[in-house]
């Protein structure tokens, strides 16, 4: 590698499970869902600089892996990063998301689907993110209820 050039790290990400299995790329948010048995690769690029990976909190590591039951996070230290199968074509947020009952009624996509006869299409992005942000409020404010609670 010339001096010049930035690094390129890899993350390989295999479902060797029974069931659909969701990949979140951040900083993004990006969700992308791995049927059993398929592979995606996770590339991030970065920086030619003396410090590559910008983001790290631990030394010289482009990555950093949360696993939950059925998902897994990567979190991405470079300066940009995507998600790929294993021949390099991109691979687009969404991919595969499955269509759940909140879903398909913030979206029409129940109607949609019964009146067409095709599968419904993907929830928008901002409408995924307003669910997400709903679900994370009331979590929230259920800590913060039992919180107050430990402290009287």
């Amino acid at each position: 590698m010339a001096v010049d050039e930035a690094p390129v790290a890899r993350l390989r990400v295999q479902n060797n499970g029974e069931d659909l299995l969701e990949l979140i790329l951040e900083p993004y948010g990006s969700d992308h869902w791995l049927v059993p048995g398929e592979t995606f690769v996770v590339w991030t690029f970065g920086s030619p600089d003396g410090d590559p990976w910008s983001g790290t909190t631990h030394g010289n590591e482009p990555f950093q892996v949360d696993y939950r039951c059925g998902s897994v996070t990567v979190h991405s230290n470079g300066s940009h990063c995507y998600v790929a199968d294993v021949e390099g074509t991109e691979i687009e947020c969404g991919h595969r998301r499955p269509i759940t009952d909140e879903t398909a009624v913030m979206s029409g996509a129940a109607d949609q689907a019964v009146s067409s006869g095709h599968p419904p299409q993907r929830v928008p992005f901002s409408l995924r993110m307003r669910a997400r942000s709903r679900r994370l409020a009331a979590t929230m404010s259920g800590w913060r209820a039992l919180a107050s609670r430990r402290r009287r």
